[in-house]
């Protein structure tokens, strides 16, 4: 999602600035700088600085212009807070319990969510199935990038290449589900290289890259028996 406001920001102004990125994004400094570092060297984002103009821009031989971020998703506070939401409105929905507000009311609201849960409906039940957003603190300790672009593409039911911290090589993985409780967010996933299911830590992804390849097809029982086996 950042990187959707900072192309964004960037696009609509020819030239921002560091201030105009922070008041677009809510970011740091340094976590735009990284985002930034992260757009030109792995998403192949033609930006560059201007001394000139003391802003951040788009390399004029680039045809660059807003509105074509490569598939970005939210954010894992976004993600956590959205769903929290939705559900507990769904929830209360759905009890017949309602004092202060009216069921109308309530099933508006989670309407509302709902439609900012993904591009279209296939891609809203994707992430209803596949993310547990649980009741830990969503923020991760790590680059915020990989986590967007891994969550995309399980939604899409594709495939990424991740660099993960301490690891020589890359790993092709196949994103099957994401959960969140106290220790932070464990990404379950098939390997590719090992073939089996394994747990990734998301603090431990240093770069991800979506690739075009379908998924590999997985159960659903047997990703709740592989989360039971490792306890989370």
């Amino acid at each position: 999602m950042r990187v959707l406001r900072i192309d964004q920001a960037i696009g609509e102004k020819g030239t921002a600035s560091i201030d105009d990125l922070v008041r677009a994004t809510g970011s740091s400094v340094p976590t735009l700088r990284r985002d930034l570092k992260y757009m030109r060297e792995k998403l192949d984002f033609p930006v560059e600085y201007s001394r000139k103009s003391g802003g951040y821009r788009y390399a004029a031989d680039s045809g660059r212009s807003a509105g074509r971020a490569p598939a970005v998703w939210f954010s894992s506070e976004e993600i956590a807070y959205l769903l929290r939401a939705y559900r507990a409105l769904e929830a209360l929905r759905k009890s017949r319990s309602l004092a202060l507000i009216g069921s109308a009311e309530a099933a508006s609201a989670a309407s509302r969510l709902y439609a900012r849960l993904g591009e279209n409906d296939k891609d809203r039940r994707e992430l209803l199935k596949r993310v547990d957003a649980g009741s830990g603190n969503p923020s991760l300790r790590g680059p915020e990038l990989p986590f967007e672009i891994i969550g995309h593409a399980m939604v899409k039911r594709r495939r990424v290449r991740v660099r993960i911290r301490g690891e020589r090589n890359d790993s092709e993985l196949s994103p099957l589900s994401l959960r969140l409780l106290g220790g932070g967010w464990t990404l379950c996933a098939w390997s590719h290289g090992q073939e089996r299911i394994l747990p990734v830590p998301l603090e431990a992804v240093m770069e991800a890259k979506e690739l075009q390849t379908r998924t590999h097809s997985v159960s659903q029982q047997l990703i709740r028996e592989a989360f039971e086996e490792w306890r989370l």
